[in-house]
């Protein structure tokens, strides 16, 4: 009887005295009780983050470092990772690790600072969630295409006893799929002096990767180069090969590449060449501050007949961000041949003092 007036005194209305039978009206208001306050239960995405805020609604994707949370009737919100104490989400998000790997299944909270857990989609038998570190995690719902890339422009000008022009303008543009990169650049430069041209040459770079794992994934390579001053009318280098991803993550990325290539150079004077070579490459970037960016990018193309005739270029670049996707730019690129034509001097080297935009 006691247990009945206790009821009675929260639901409001008298229950059944069989324990075994139960009023309507109490069974609807048990479900209500479950569905708003069982905290095993998640209805909607919710995030908890430092201090002691929490949020209700949908979370869209990671990418940055930062989780995009939208609540209905309010804009998006951005949230640090290093932050969020605890996730939940309804539905299958796909979770894209550092390492490259792709797991889908809904996020539920864990013990341990740092972390978070998934129950895996394809895995419904296993009870327990993965754990994971948020700082091994890449981005969540990545879009199933991506564009990035860069354009830079530098110049400068000089009068007096020496009238000095040049210019210069380079860019880089980057389409991601979820197994297949594709990847263009290109470089012109021009200099001048006391109105005589000293440097014309056209640099442009396109390449194809597929994945077929997280970090192998094959290649196809082309290059063109126009260089008055390198008795160039046009070099022209394809060819296929193999990549291996060594790093990849918020800080630091470092592929390294093998292949064999097809070259041809029509010459401005001379005979024209055409032949096989090998191709070894390497891409490597370094995060020295949120700021600063370390580049170095080498090619070498030794001839499979005679080691000592190959063809060298290697670019190393400092990006410093300036504000809102402006940064400075200085690079340094040297260009080896080692056996030029007449004439033709084995090393050009390029400095390069640009405003770069990234988009």
């Amino acid at each position: 009887m006691k247990l009945k007036r206790i009821l009675k005194m929260f639901i409001g209305f008298d229950v059944v005295p069989d324990a075994r039978i139960f009023n309507t009206r109490f069974l609807v208001l048990l479900f209500l009780w479950v569905y708003l306050f069982s905290p095993g239960i998640c209805w909607a995405d919710r995030i908890l983050f430092a201090p002691r805020n929490t949020l209700s609604g949908t979370l869209e994707k990671l990418s940055g470092g930062k989780i995009t949370f939208s609540v209905a009737g309010s804009s998006e919100i951005k949230i640090p990772v290093e932050k969020v104490l605890k996730v939940y989400t309804k539905k299958n998000v796909v979770v894209v690790l550092n390492n490259g790997a792709r797991l889908v299944g809904n996020l539920v909270p864990t013990g341990g600072k740092g972390k978070l857990g998934i129950h895996l989609a394809k895995a419904k038998r296993r009870k327990q969630p993965v754990v994971l570190l948020w700082k091994d995690v890449q981005a969540i719902n990545p879009p199933d295409r991506e564009w990035k890339g860069n354009i830079s422009i530098g110049g400068s000008s000089q009068t007096g006893n020496t009238e000095r022009t040049n210019f210069s303008i380079a860019g880089k543009g980057e389409l991601a799929l979820k197994q297949d990169v594709f990847s263009l650049s290109f470089l012109h430069n021009f200099a001048e002096e006391n109105d005589r041209v000293t440097a014309r040459n056209t640099y442009g770079a396109f390449k194809f990767e597929h994945y077929f794992n997280s970090a192998w994934y094959w290649l196809l390579s082309a290059e063109l180069l126009n260089d008055k001053f390198k008795d160039l009318n046009l070099r022209a280098i394809i060819g296929p090969g193999v990549g291996y991803t060594v790093w990849n993550d918020a800080v630091k990325s470092l592929k390294l590449e093998g292949g064999i290539s097809y070259f041809s150079e029509d010459l401005r004077t001379g005979v024209d060449e055409r032949w096989f070579t090998a191709r070894a490459a390497s891409n490597f970037s370094y995060n020295l501050m949120d700021w600063l960016q370390f580049t170095h990018q080498v090619l070498v193309y030794p001839s499979v007949e005679d080691l000592e005739d190959f063809k060298l270029r290697n670019e190393i670049g400092v990006v410093a961000t300036v504000h809102d996707g402006f940064s400075v730019k200085i690079s340094n690129i040297l260009e080896h041949n080692s056996m030029p034509p007449v004439g033709v001097k084995k090393d050009d080297t390029t400095w390069l003092y640009s405003i770069q935009y990234d988009f």
